[in-house]
């Protein structure tokens, strides 16, 4: 990987093209103890010193990349410019990966709150949420927040905190199973539904787009709200597991790559082995 920048004195600037390389580096293999071994720095006529980084030492997996599970450089050909830039604005959900293979494996109350998070991340980048809306349902909205805003200029103390509050209950906001549903219409048939159908078929769960969302809100909540006394939904395990795979395939799809492309690059990152 070669950055080519004017001549500079800024080591803020260095450091922070070595930030967007390293979390470029941890999307294509899906986990963050990614390092490099050098980094050196040149000008026209050469090497001019090295940039080290003072880290915490992190596990070394070379598994993962000898199984191929990583995303190769040919399906991103040509957007790579794009994911940098996206990274370099911090737009690019990262946090829920996790710090090794082996810890990816681990599903705690955690991991799986990040993974609904990045899902909501994602989704918000792909989807405005008036698109899901009737034409009726926005132009009462509408109209019924500006009457409240009336009623707003024309109160005082605890009246015009609940004619507040009131305004920004009107509008209506989809839910998380609401829009894991949308994102199987969107994408199920087309790249989601062969992956879904054979890890839900090995685990002897249906699968079912409506109920797959509605486990996965009702155990976030719970997660989220501290519910730790409400019994966990074991089929939820699998859910969040497939949604890893569903985030992965918006972020792919949000930079515009080709949706065979996106199902091949889904197919060896998670070691399915389907004939596609």
């Amino acid at each position: 990987m070669i950055f080519h920048f004017e001549e500079t004195q800024d080591y803020s600037f260095v450091r922070e093209l070595y930030r967007i390389a390293k979390e470029f580096l941890q999307f294509l293999c899906n986990r963050r103890n990614v390092s490099f071994t050098d980094i050196r720095l040149s000008n026209n006529q050469g090497k001019v010193g090295e940039f080290n980084v003072i880290e915490e030492s992190i596990e070394i997996e070379m598994k993962p990349l000898k199984d191929g599970r990583y995303i190769q450089q040919k399906y991103i050909a040509g957007y790579e410019g794009k994911i940098l830039n996206d990274i370099a604005e911090n737009n690019l959900y990262l946090r829920h990966l996790g710090n090794s293979f082996r810890d990816s494996l681990i599903i705690d109350a955690a991991s799986f709150v990040l993974r609904t998070a990045a899902f909501e991340w994602e989704f918000s980048k792909l989807f405005s949420e008036d698109k899901w809306k009737s034409d009726q349902r926005k132009r009462l909205e509408e109209e019924v927040s500006k009457e409240l805003e009336c009623l707003i200029e024309t109160s005082t103390g605890k009246k015009k905190k609940i004619y507040k509050d009131l305004k920004k209950s009107v509008i209506s906001y989809l839910s998380l199973s609401q829009k894991i549903h949308q994102i199987f219409e969107e994408y199920g048939a087309r790249i989601l539904d062969i992956f879904g159908c054979y890890m839900y078929k090995i685990n002897n769960i249906s699968y079912d787009h409506s109920k797959i969302g509605e486990r996965i809100g009702k155990q976030r909540n719970n997660f989220a709200h501290g519910n730790l006394d409400k019994e966990f939904i074991n089929e939820s395990l699998i859910d969040v597991v497939f949604l890893e795979q569903i985030v992965l395939a918006m972020q792919l799809q949000y930079f515009g790559i080709d949706e065979i492309e996106i199902q091949k690059i889904i197919n060896e990152v998670f070691h399915h082995n389907l004939a596609l």
